[in-house]
């Protein structure tokens, strides 16, 4: 169980991490560090996650372990979450194309929250419907910017 709740804590810091550098990381002069930044998001994902204190004493209704500070987690996830939503507006802006995507940034954050804080089959639900949305119009868009722009 211990395991798994690191495995899962890893991957919930490795997600927002992703599209942060997604969106910061994303224009063509940045392209010659992908692997830096991945190695970075890796290493700063796995760090979190193996030095991040359990309480083994409580179990939540998932079947994971209750992570110590776990409103200070949820919120540095909103924070990255809202700064990379941010960054994907004011590039957008600064550009003036690419309008759909801050609106799928922000449908894959939204979708993203309601599937990791789901407790009932509604909320998975519409979170899954969110993130399917979201990352088909992310994924449309950036293949209509590349197709376009060589």
């Amino acid at each position: 169980a211990v395991l798994s709740s690191r495995i899962v804590i890893f991957a919930r810091t490795l997600a927002p991490l992703s599209l942060l550098f997604a969106s910061v990381y994303g224009s063509s002069e940045y392209r010659q560090y992908t692997e830096q930044n991945v190695l970075i998001l890796f290493i700063a994902a796995l760090s979190l996650a193996m030095f991040a204190p359990l309480n083994t004493a409580e179990i939540l209704f998932v079947c994971r372990i209750k992570t110590g500070y776990e409103s200070m987690f949820s919120i540095m996830q909103f924070i990255v979450l809202a700064i990379a939503v941010a960054v994907h507006i004011t590039k957008s802006a600064v550009s003036g194309k690419q309008k759909k995507l801050p609106a799928a940034a922000a449908l894959i954050s939204a979708g993203y929250v309601m599937v990791c804080g789901a407790s009932n089959y509604l909320l998975l639900a519409a979170g899954s419907a969110a993130l399917i949305l979201g990352t088909f119009l992310y994924l449309k868009n950036l293949h209509n910017k590349y197709l376009w722009s060589a």
